[in-house]
Order: structure tokens, then sequence, then C-alpha cells
């Protein structure tokens, strides 16, 4: 039962920091775009993750991007832990 708690807590934190990437990539976003391209980025995250790889270079936040990035695929990989744990458990 530890090692879910644990896999829970470190989820939790990934998609902490993924929330806060998202907001940074959100901003620049609106100051780039506009109000209207924002809200859309607000509702539609797929349209802004893709908005912010095109535009990473451009506007210098790559670095935020790979990380947004790591700490998405890190999710993934946290999740399946889970899923095998929690089967294996049962």
């Amino acid at each position: 039962m530890g090692i879910l708690l644990v896999l829970q807590l470190i989820n939790g934190l990934l998609g902490l920091v993924s929330f806060v990437l998202a907001i940074m990539v959100l901003i620049k976003l609106y100051n780039a775009e506009g109000a209207g391209q924002m809200l859309l980025g607000l509702f539609c995250g797929l349209y802004l993750f893709i908005w912010g790889w095109q535009n990473a270079d451009r506007l210098g936040f790559a670095k935020e991007m790979r990380a947004w990035k790591l700490c998405l695929l890190a999710q993934l990989v946290v999740v399946a832990l889970f899923l095998v744990v929690g089967m294996a458990g049962a």
C-alpha cells in the first residue's frame, strides 16, 4: 500500500509542475497573440502545447517546453507503474 501512495504523490507533484509550466506558456501566448488565443489555449491544452513548441525558439522558452514534455512523459510512466503495482496487489 505504501508504494501506491508514493506513486500518487509523485504523480501529484508532476501534475503541479506541469500546471505551472502550462500557465507560463499561457502567459507567453497571451503576450504574443492576445486574449482570444489565450482563451483557446486555456480551454484546449493540446493547442497550448503545440503552440508552445511551434514558438519556443522564437520567444525563448524552449527549456520550459522541454520540462513540460518531460513532466507529461513522467506522469505517463508513473500512471503505468501505478496500474501495474495496483494489479499485482489485487
